[in-house]
């Protein structure tokens, strides 16, 4: 109960390394993405880019999504389309009440 066998194992076991994700973090916000940051600059006012490196895009869009608007894929679009997916599925399940955006 809690346990993320995923995420525990991934720890335990290097993955290739498919690709980088450049994405916005929210100053304060993504300590766990910031640790693994390849890169980190100054973005806009309030926002850090960091580049992540990645073995699989469905399973860093899955850690992104629980950072809620405290983080924004820039690049790679399948990345980023993950995350949408995702998104949209809950708001699917869960819609917004009326009047809200």
């Amino acid at each position: 109960a809690g346990v993320n066998f995923r995420t525990a194992v991934a720890a335990f076991v290097p993955s290739p390394h498919r690709g980088d994700a450049v994405l916005h973090v929210r100053a304060g916000a993504g300590h766990a993405l910031r640790r693994r940051a390849v890169a980190t600059r100054s973005a806009v006012e309030g926002w850090d880019e960091l580049v992540v490196a990645f073995a699989d895009a469905e399973i860093l869009a899955e850690e992104v999504c629980g950072f809620g608007p405290d983080v924004r894929v820039l690049a790679p679009g399948e990345v980023r389309d993950a995350v949408v997916r995702r998104l949209s599925a809950v708001l699917e399940c869960h819609p917004l009440p009326q009047g809200v955006r």
